[in-house]
């Protein structure tokens, strides 16, 4: 019976015949240009454009719906100021605004457009916020023991020398 080479974690099959080295190099060939791709792999750079799209589907909604604001929030650094959203929880936020935009495009269901937007800005941005906030006063008190404990060392030092 032929026995099969495995990778040292055993996930990668190649035929008793061959070394591992060249499935291992099209395995990372291929892993290399899914880790290319930005986001969700079936959609296109151009649907990652938030703030074309908003203004798209807000244009969709107006002529809809024949209102004059599609939203209570208008798109616009105004319209993120005010939470305290670190770059983690912004991208999080925009990536899935951008799956919930390519849903109501495909789905053509506008009426739910301004439900979300307000929502978003209503529920759950202010959320994200209240969580960054709890973790702020640790990491003053972190940064303060930590600035504390250098000035402490560097007065020995001084006094030492």
């Amino acid at each position: 019976m032929a026995s099969a080479a495995f990778s040292p974690q055993g996930v990668l099959w190649t035929a008793p015949w061959t070394s591992p080295a060249p499935a291992a190099v099209l395995f990372l060939t291929l892993a290399s240009r899914c880790l290319e791709a930005n986001g969700c792999i079936p959609c296109q750079p151009q649907f990652k454009n938030l703030k074309g799209r908003f203004a798209h589907l807000c244009a969709q909604y107006r002529e809809q719906y024949g209102r004059q604001d599609c939203t209570r929030y208008p798109w616009g650094r105004k319209s993120f100021q005010g939470f305290a959203l670190d770059e983690l929880a912004l991208d999080l936020i925009l990536e899935k605004t951008h799956r919930v935009f390519r849903v109501i495009e495909i789905n053509r269901s506008l009426e739910d457009f301004p439900k979300f937007w307000d929502w978003l800005h209503e529920v759950k941005m202010p959320e994200q916020s209240r969580e960054e906030r709890i973790y702020l006063p640790k990491a003053v008190l972190l940064l303060s023991t930590i600035s504390v404990s250098c000035f402490f060392l560097g007065v020995v030092t001084c006094a030492l020398e």
